[in-house]
């Protein structure tokens, strides 16, 4: 309670991957609906961010299994969601605009 949504986000980058991240650009608002028993038993808003990393150290935080780089190149090899997918490919697009650099 009391924090802005970008620092949940630098918050939950943190404990998720132990990486300092700087919150730059809204790459999209999803909604993650997951029902149960013929209603809805959660319902999570998604926000994610293209950040830049300022520090840290790429680890596993507690609620996640494992962490890797894994070159864009190399996306389709990675079992990903198609929504994790699609906007990891939209945070590239944003931050390789040439009005970016």
């Amino acid at each position: 309670m009391g924090e802005t949504l970008r620092e949940a986000g630098v918050r939950e980058v943190l404990e998720e991957t132990g990486l300092d991240v700087r919150p730059m650009e809204l790459v999209g608002a999803y909604d993650s609906i997951v029902e149960e028993g013929g209603g809805v038993r959660f319902h999570f808003v998604l926000l994610d961010f293209l950040c830049q990393m300022v520090g840290g150290e790429l680890r596993p935080g507690s609620d996640v299994s494992a962490t890797e780089w894994v070159p864009v190149a190399d996306l389709e090899e990675v079992d990903l969601t198609p929504l994790a997918r699609t906007t990891i490919l939209e945070a590239v697009r944003l931050r390789d605009r040439p009005d970016r650099k």
